[in-house]
């Protein structure tokens, strides 16, 4: 296996295949987060695909070959020529259905809480070599009280926003 990343929170490995394996150090994954998952990303590609949950810190899912994170793709002037019309609607859009799948899940449960990313910013969306916009860290969709942790969201608009239009000024 070979570490493709490490942080005091996680090590996400890659078997060589199509698998990989990210190792969580300080959060536990609860027995049912996986039903949950499955029900936010409801066969939606734009999710990446968690196979299962091997132990309480330790998920299987699928590998993508990734060109960068939709943060750095929208700031580097080396990546704009492959933006378009459609890739900024694409990254729009996954962006927001990662926030409001969250609430429709939330909605079908009659507990007080709300099923969230609780880390959704523009840094843990990803692009892949194909220009797909891709929703990543799974285990951070987490039952929450009262929308907490959902401010990252909000600021992530504003720098959506600022890269979008510090790239639509340069190429006008």
């Amino acid at each position: 296996m070979k570490t493709i990343f490490e942080s005091r929170n996680c090590i996400v490995e890659y078997d060589g295949n199509d698998t990989v394996y990210k190792t969580l150090k300080q959060t536990k994954i609860s027995h049912d987060w996986l039903e949950n998952y499955n029900q936010v990303r409801d066969n939606n590609t734009r999710y990446v695909e968690v196979y299962e949950v091997i132990d309480n810190e330790t998920l299987a899912m699928e590998y993508i070959d990734e060109l960068d994170t939709l943060e750095y793709v929208l700031k580097e002037p080396h990546y704009w020529p492959r933006i378009n019309k459609h890739f900024i609607i694409e990254a729009l859009e996954t962006f927001h259905q990662a926030f409001t799948d969250g609430l429709r899940v939330s909605k079908h449960h009659g507990n007080e809480m709300y099923f969230m990313h609780t880390d959704l910013k523009v840094a843990n969306l990803i692009v892949d070599k194909d220009m797909r916009v891709m929703i990543i860290d799974p285990d951070s969709y987490t039952w929450v009280p009262k929308l907490q942790w959902t401010e990252k969201y909000y600021i992530n608009q504003i720098n959506m926003m600022f890269c979008l239009q510090r790239y639509f000024y340069e190429n006008v």
